[in-house]
């Protein structure tokens, strides 16, 4: 009998059958067609994460692959989420975007077949109390924040497009932990605050402080409003930029500086 707390690995060696099951359930499980993503996350992800991630109820795809597998099982009761859930309309009060200090975009990673902590664990690590760091993600990353959470960090979640999500994280508590001994992947990150500024002073302010800043580095402009002068001028100056949507009823535009 397949339960919700078996890892995705799991299921699929006992049963490799079930994988064009877990297809036809939800577009996400498409990559569990790539034998390397399959290995590196299926075997990290429990079978009601993976339903999260999907965005699909963990009883109903439990009781799919039963059925599938011969063992029919009665319809349940919906399933209580071991892990934290996070709402993904509310941002929570300590998230403030002035402490944004990094960014790690781990879509290539993913897309690979790499291991993505091997990326997030040195970042985070890197984060000072008052810090925040931005993740990229091409899948909401269930798994992860338990493994925060267990470390003393706490993230929000906000899905910028099907295959983009923004994760913020930073610690919940002053807690002491060992520096990794593995540079930061993470590229340092500005954010430059242009709310309650009318055209053109938050395209002024931002050109100039592109041009202070170091190769390789962001800069996240915020503003009430798509700013759309900025965005002619960005493209004008050749500086590379993607919108990142709302977030807080506020806008953010990503600049890569250099």
């Amino acid at each position: 009998m397949i339960t919700a707390t078996m890892t995705v690995a799991d299921i699929l060696k006992r049963y490799p059958n079930l994988l064009e099951v877990f297809v036809a359930q939800h577009q996400a499980f498409q990559r569990l067609r790539n034998p390397l993503l399959r290995r590196v996350f299926a075997r990290m992800v429990t079978l009601e994460q993976a339903a999260q991630i999907a965005q699909i109820e963990p009883a109903s795809l439990v009781q799919a692959l039963n059925q599938a597998n011969g063992k029919p099982v009665a319809v349940t009761p919906p399933i209580e989420p071991s892990s934290p859930q996070l709402d993904p309309a509310i941002p929570p009060a300590w998230l403030q975007f002035s402490q944004i200090s990094y960014l790690l975009d781990v879509r290539e990673a993913q897309a690979t077949a790499q291991n993505p902590l091997a990326l997030i664990t040195p970042a985070t690590l890197a984060l000072a109390d008052d810090q925040l760091l931005l993740l990229r993600s091409s899948f909401e990353p269930v798994p992860l924040y338990q493994w925060l959470a267990r470390r003393g960090y706490q993230a929000w979640a906000h899905q910028h497009t099907s295959d983009d999500w923004l994760v913020l994280i930073g610690r919940f508590a002053t807690t002491e932990t060992q520096p990794s001994d593995q540079p930061n992947p993470a590229k340092p990150c500005v954010v430059l605050d242009n709310r309650g500024l009318k055209p053109p002073e938050p395209m002024v302010r931002t050109i100039t402080t592109l041009k202070k800043l170091p190769p390789v580095s962001y800069l996240i402009g915020v503003t009430d409003r798509i700013p759309v002068i900025l965005h002619e001028t960005l493209s004008d100056e050749g500086y590379p930029f993607e919108s990142l949507g709302q977030i807080q009823q506020s806008y953010l535009t990503l600049i890569t500086a250099g």
